[in-house]
């Protein structure tokens, strides 16, 4: 089995703090730069506590009114025919604070410290986080043909377990 990495921790991401409600099918769609999503390098945050270096800091939490629950992210990455035609896993090293729902293409894979059922914009995570900490690798499966050949995308949305 070849492994081979695929976003790496300066990767540039797109991301959206507004605060605004994408919908349950937003990763199903690549959201170009503008209007309320701007990009930066990762790591995307807004902590001067973290233990790994912020490449985007964002707006603080505490000046948005309303209070934001959930960020949105996303990244583009290529893949060649022979690797997509062998991903049966990834590999996910992430900090989060507090919960989070990973996609891949617009399907979820992976989700940390959310409750089940449907997620929306006004989900709060199901528990909280002082600082965010690196995961260490978390292997998730992948299903058959969720990856292309070309571009792929992968998406992230973090949600925060109080409004305060």
């Amino acid at each position: 089995m070849e492994t081979f990495e695929i976003i790496d921790r300066e990767a540039v991401w797109r991301y959206n703090e507004s605060g605004d409600d994408l919908g349950m099918d937003w990763a199903a769609e690549s959201h170009p730069v503008g209007g309320n999503w701007a990009s930066g390098p990762g790591g995307l945050a807004f902590d001067s506590g973290l233990t790994f270096p912020v490449g985007t800091t964002l707006t603080n939490p505490l000046s948005n009114s309303p209070r934001v629950v959930t960020y949105y992210f996303e990244t583009d990455f290529e893949l060649t025919e022979a690797q997509a035609a062998g991903v049966l896993a990834m590999s996910l090293d992430y900090a989060v604070d507090d919960g989070a729902v990973f996609y891949l293409n617009g399907v979820e894979v992976e989700r940390v410290r959310m409750p089940a059922g449907p997620i929306t914009a006004s989900t709060l995570a199901s528990s909280g986080l002082g600082n965010a900490e690196f995961s260490g690798l978390v292997e998730v499966a992948i299903p058959p043909g969720a990856v292309v050949p070309g571009t792929n995308r992968f998406s992230v949305e973090v949600h925060q377990n109080s409004t305060g």
